[in-house]
């Protein structure tokens, strides 16, 4: 399993699926807010270093430890939030959604 599927929401109504993880020959696919900061994208680490791009990681990742990491034992109001691309207030949530390879 090379990666996560995650969706990221917000209380505006702002929703993006995204699919952090990595992929062959050892490139990473990471969550990236788009050059005008209006959606969310996922990209190649690379490439988004290249473009100067503001990098989002892997909140699976980061927060294994936090309810998030397992659906089944989620409760609302423990996850991280985000800036949100939409209303651009921090209040954007991911929630896992699975995997992909």
């Amino acid at each position: 399993m090379p990666g996560h599927m995650l969706l990221a929401q917000c209380p505006c109504g702002f929703s993006q699926s995204v699919r952090p993880g990595s992929y062959e020959f050892g490139q990473e696919n990471v969550i990236v807010y788009d050059p005008n900061k209006t959606d969310l994208m996922t990209i190649d680490r690379g490439e988004a270093e290249d473009k100067g791009l503001s990098v989002i990681s892997n909140p699976y990742l980061q927060y294994v430890n936090r309810p998030m990491a397992d659906p089944e034992v989620q409760e609302l109001g423990q996850e991280p939030t985000f800036r949100c691309p939409k209303c651009h207030k921090k209040a954007m949530r991911f929630e896992f959604a699975g995997f992909w390879d």
